[in-house]
């Protein structure tokens, strides 16, 4: 795992080894655009969900922080006390309940429109160099402004 990555990145590249995945699988299976994972910048929030939703087993917990096992339950742990699972499966709850807290939050929504914003606007400078034409540009930024402004009414 290379250390320009993210904390979350690499636990999914931890995810995929233990799963024997390939980067490319993953892409696939989660729609997440291909190359992210080899990205120096965080994943989106859209991606977190594309991602966690697609491998529900994965432990959100363990996903987030680093604490926990990597899957959600693990039948390997028959020895392993069932009150440690209710403790864990208690740790998770409150977790998620935080984190959905979190994201309502408008300080998390700034930053993740912060994020996108970023991402938007090195979509759209990539784009610019792949169109030479200036009026399909011109056309893609205005379809792409006003879908923004469109999800900013929504919220």
């Amino acid at each position: 795992m290379e250390e320009n990555n993210s904390k979350i990145k690499q636990r999914i590249l931890e995810y995929a080894k233990l799963k024997g995945f390939s980067k490319r699988k993953i892409y696939i299976d989660t729609g997440i655009s291909n190359g992210i994972l080899d990205k120096p910048t965080g994943l989106t929030e859209s991606n977190i969900e594309r991602f966690l939703s697609t491998y529900n087993e994965v432990n959100p917990t363990w996903f987030v922080t680093g604490i926990g096992g990597i899957m959600k339950s693990d039948s390997h742990n028959v020895s392993e006390p069932t009150t440690s699972y209710n403790r864990v499966t208690g740790i998770d709850a409150q977790f998620e309940e935080m984190f959905a807290r979190y994201l309502k939050s408008p300080k998390a929504k700034n930053e993740i429109k912060k994020i996108v914003a970023t991402q938007i606007s090195g979509i759209t400078d990539k784009l610019g160099l792949l169109i030479l034409d200036n009026e399909i540009k011109a056309e893609i930024e205005k379809a792409i402004a006003e879908n923004l402004k469109e999800q900013e009414v929504k919220q």
